[in-house]
């Protein structure tokens, strides 16, 4: 995948330095970031934006965009106007919780209730628990698998869900890559929401992406490159050119606010956007509000959707072959 990134990468840069100031900023503006681990001082959230996806997501949100201050504390309160603060917890600190008025569509709630459901969590554990019955970890989580998961159900619901760190271990495959493990009960969380979020965002990838895809890997990339090389050296009468290039520690790079503001635009439903917000914020490389782990299954659909930006531009923008 790194490799296949970092061609189109050093191609797309190329075509991108032609391109007018006013087209470059328009693509690469400034994004808007959730949770506190952000550098940046604020963050807008794109609410009065219709998303226009084909979806069940489809909903046109009935704000105005404001700038909210950073540690602002989310609420969604039908019953308080939109923009109204209160103090949560009386205190030194002042804590207050901004209102935010959100109508959701009926699509969007259900899909925030199918991630968090007992039977999509039962169905998570049985895809996640295959291979791995015999670690400790997930032995003892499975002693009182219901509790633990009835539990897991009950923070969901009630927003009160913090995802734990991680540990670090080293591979060689055969580079060495440093690997975060997070703990049983969040894993299984990571593979709810996959099993969602993953059918629908697939669809929004371009054919030619190949890497942590179903039906997709290496030998059909391989296949594929086939193709275009017959095509571009005409059966093989011309030489061709391959330029081979990678995105240096390409997880670690990836920026929280890049991505969230790319999840927002298809993403209505303000208990789902909390939820990515609790796991991308878990996790952070060299410095705050940078980096994926490598080990988490979320990382893989996050990295794709990140790169499936480029990818577009590159398709429907640039006009690459």
């Amino acid at each position: 995948m790194e490799k296949y990134l970092g061609i189109i990468l050093i191609v797309g840069l190329t075509f991108f330095a032609r391109l007018p100031d006013g087209q470059a900023k328009s693509f690469w503006q400034t994004p808007a970031v959730l949770g506190e681990s952000t550098p940046s001082p604020t963050e807008t959230l794109p609410i009065n934006q219709p998303v226009t996806t084909e979806s069940s997501f489809t909903q046109k949100l009935e704000e105005e965009t404001e700038t909210i201050f950073k540690k602002t504390i989310y609420e969604d309160d039908p019953e308080t106007e939109a923009g109204d603060e209160k103090v949560l917890i009386e205190g030194a600190d002042g804590k207050k919780t901004k209102i935010i008025k959100i109508t959701y569509s009926k699509d969007g709630e259900e899909y925030s209730k199918e991630i968090i459901s007992v039977e999509n969590l039962l169905e998570a554990w049985r895809e996640f628990v295959s291979g791995k019955r015999s670690k400790h970890d997930v032995q003892e989580f499975s002693l009182s698998l219901m509790d633990n998961i009835l539990s897991l159900h009950q923070d969901l619901t009630t927003l009160q869900y913090h995802h734990g760190g991680y540990e670090a271990f080293n591979i060689f495959d055969p580079k060495p890559r440093n690997i975060h493990k997070a703990s049983v009960r969040d894993r299984l969380l990571h593979h709810a929401l996959y099993r969602v979020l993953y059918p629908f965002f697939d669809k929004t990838f371009i054919a030619d992406s190949f890497s942590c895809r179903i039906s997709k890997g290496t030998h059909k990339a391989i296949n594929r490159f086939r193709v275009f090389a017959y095509k571009v050296g005409e059966n093989n009468t011309r030489t061709c050119w391959i330029l081979k290039g990678d995105i240096k520690k390409f997880f670690a790079n990836i920026d929280h606010g890049v991505l969230i503001r790319i999840l927002l635009r298809y993403i209505p439903d303000f208990n789902t956007r909390w939820l990515l917000g609790e796991i991308i914020s878990s996790f952070s490389s060299a410095r705050p509000g940078i980096g994926l782990p490598l080990g988490n299954l979320t990382s893989q659909l996050f990295v794709n959707i990140y790169m499936s930006e480029f990818d577009q531009f590159m398709k429907h923008k640039l006009k690459a072959k």
